[in-house]
């Protein structure tokens, strides 16, 4: 607890990046004690604190852990046998070569930033299969990050929030999620939200060099075609808005077409498109533009039809 003018505070979150390197410029922590009721801890707060090598009060309420959190320290170094590690039921490490079949202890809750890329001898690459438990509620920023190997992937019905950016680099080819789901729906193989009006993920991977976006899809979530194989996107009547690097790195793209109801595309939209030659705008004013370097695709033959 803290006390603020007088008003006794109790403390529930530490901030993201709280104490990154502290050890390295101070060479003071080597412990540390957590509070029973925290509910946060975000991203990177004891990240390279060299010296920190206990860690003690485990809370069993976190509600949010963000990635990163002990890398580079001790602590998690000496991390004792092999397997899923969890901290107040999130995963935040695997002890060990990864499995070609890996399954989530059953009290996981959330899967944290690097889970499973601890360096070039943790085998990361071999996993094949991935069985989620239910009860799972968060899968977070790359948390199975160059998994090549994993192609398809099955979300628990208690899954709650999925990084766009959750399965980077992976060879994911399918999504499906299980019946009674309330947050997220999968149609060939495509995940979307559970009405159906915003596409999260197409698997980067997925057999077909072209892609009509179903009727009814109004959003692109950000990183929603990141990477993918396809030469050839259609968005429909609806859309209105490209998040930010939602239509990027796609290295085959060579058609995209827009509909008339577009208004803005996000920042890193058409980045390292390289091959993008026809791009057909409905809409009868440009889109607003969020903007980024574009010096990395080759537009020099492109034909813009408005």
């Amino acid at each position: 607890k803290v006390e603020i003018e007088g008003v006794e505070l109790t403390v529930v979150e530490i901030t993201d990046g709280l104490f990154l390197y502290n050890t390295v410029r101070t060479n003071e922590i080597t412990s540390v004690k957590l509070p029973s009721g925290l509910k946060r801890i975000g991203r990177y707060a004891f990240e390279d604190c060299k010296n920190l090598e206990t860690v003690t009060g485990i809370p069993t309420t976190l509600e949010y852990m963000g990635g990163r959190v002990f890398n580079g320290t001790k602590w998690i170094n000496s991390l004792e046998g092999e397997g899923v590690y969890l901290f107040g039921g999130w995963a935040i490490a695997h002890r060990g070569v990864v499995p070609q079949s890996l399954t989530m202890p059953e009290e996981t809750i959330g899967i944290t930033d690097g889970f499973l890329k601890r360096g070039p001898t943790s085998g990361y690459y071999n996993l094949k299969t991935l069985v989620l438990n239910e009860g799972l509620k968060q899968i977070t920023y790359c948390a199975f990050d160059n998994s090549s190997n994993l192609s398809k992937v099955t979300l628990p019905a208690s899954l709650e929030y999925l990084d766009p950016e959750g399965f980077s680099g992976c060879g994911i080819k399918e999504y499906e999620v299980a019946a009674g789901s309330m947050y997220y729906s999968a149609v060939d193989g495509v995940l979307f939200n559970l009405d159906k009006t915003e596409l999260v993920s197409y698997p980067s991977y997925k057999e077909g060099d072209s892609y009509i976006v179903p009727d009814g899809v109004t959003d692109l979530s950000e990183h929603a075609f990141y990477g993918t194989l396809l030469k050839s996107l259609v968005l429909p009547e609806g859309v209105q808005v490209i998040e930010s690097q939602a239509i990027r790195q796609m290295n085959n793209l060579e058609i995209l077409i827009l509909p008339s109801t577009i208004t803005a595309m996000g920042m890193g939209t058409f980045y390292a498109c390289k091959k993008l030659k026809t791009v057909v705008l409905k809409a009868e004013e440009c889109p607003a533009y969020g903007g980024v370097d574009l010096s990395t695709s080759d537009f020099d033959n492109m034909i813009l039809y408005v």
